[in-house]
């Protein structure tokens, strides 16, 4: 029988074309890292390929390359523990908006000038009580001399608050004060306040005077000296002549105050008036005749309205006479007549 030459048998022929199959295949799985192969490394790992064609599985051992890139161990992965971070609560420092229409301003409340209080060391014998600022409650009013040697009269409200004025008048350091109901009016349901009258000393015979009054502005209520034409307002009680005085004369249920003076005339200037009731004398025969006795006048006299709106004084000039000499021009027309204070002289 012949020998079968290797190369002859149908399945040699096929196995060996078979096995270069198979490498390429091998490659292409260990290239590719396929699903359907086994990759592990270190020292004894193999792969295992499966075959599709009924043969032996085929293993091929695996090549361990050494080197830092490839032989790499992980490091273990450390837990940290959770971190409770505590809250913090930071107050936002207070932040001041400023106005669009710029820095608002708030006024302190309004007072009056002067001392609000009545000094401790008042002389406290000179006090009228009345309802000076026209609330209902009566308030008190002391005349003293202050620290400054000055005349000072102060205003304690009865409903709270008060103020002082000084009021230098005449020559001494201290003005005696009154009411008087300047503006009364018959029949007014809620009675006028009263004003202050204030009296200082002058020389022999003659008294400086002025009148104050409570007046509200500026929010609140202060005891003020009555100004004329923006200077402070007084006139003088004088019978040294001439002769100026102070009448109040009432009428129609109202209180007029009015300023009056006699000035003497120049008797280079009189003129002769004729009395009204001539007077009788006889002659030797008993027969009675009747002459005019000539009467010389001698005082020139004025009258002035004086009119007030809060401390603001207006006068108003009422006209004048010419009068002749007598005894009672001076009592009449040189003090205070008619009016709540007395007269000044007798």
């Amino acid at each position: 029988m012949a020998a079968r030459h290797p190369s002859a048998s149908p399945g040699r022929a096929a196995l060996g074309a078979l096995v270069p199959a198979l490498a390429l295949l091998a490659a292409g799985a260990l290239g590719a890292c396929s699903s359907d192969n086994k990759v592990s490394t270190g020292g004894s790992s193999t792969i295992a390929v499966p075959t599709t064609f009924g043969l032996p599985t085929t293993t091929i051992a695996a090549t361990t390359t050494s080197g830092a890139a490839s032989d790499t161990t992980a490091a273990a992965t450390t837990t940290a523990p959770p971190t409770t971070v505590a809250e913090t609560t930071t107050s936002a420092p207070a932040t001041t908006v400023a106005s669009t229409d710029g820095v608002t301003t708030v006024a302190p409340p309004p007072t009056c000038p002067g001392p609000a209080a009545l000094p401790a060391n008042a002389d406290t014998s000179h006090q009228i009580t009345g309802n000076v600022d026209g609330d209902g409650v009566d308030d008190v009013v002391t005349a003293y001399t202050g620290d400054d040697g000055a005349a000072h009269v102060f205003l304690q409200r009865g409903s709270g608050g008060g103020n002082d004025v000084a009021l230098p008048l005449g020559y001494s350091d201290t003005v005696s004060i009154s009411f008087e109901d300047f503006d009364h009016s018959v029949g007014a349901v809620t009675p006028p306040p009263l004003v202050v009258m204030a009296i200082g000393a002058g020389q022999a015979g003659s008294a400086p005077v002025t009148f104050l009054s409570a007046v509200e502005g500026a929010g609140t209520v202060c005891l003020t000296q009555w100004q004329l034409d923006g200077q402070p307002f007084t006139f003088t009680i004088d019978q040294r002549g001439p002769f100026s005085g102070l009448l109040c004369d009432h009428a129609a249920g109202h209180t007029y105050y009015v300023l009056r003076t006699a000035t003497p005339i120049d008797p280079s200037t009189t003129t002769t008036v004729a009395t009204t009731i001539p007077p009788t004398t006889s002659t030797i025969s008993g027969a009675s005749t009747s002459t005019l006795r000539p009467v010389i006048v001698a005082f020139t006299t004025t009258a002035t309205e004086i009119e007030h709106d809060g401390a603001t004084v207006t006068l108003t000039e009422l006209g004048g006479d010419n009068i002749p000499d007598d005894p009672t021009v001076k009592h009449k027309y040189g003090d205070i007549l008619g009016c709540d204070h007395p007269p000044l002289f007798p």
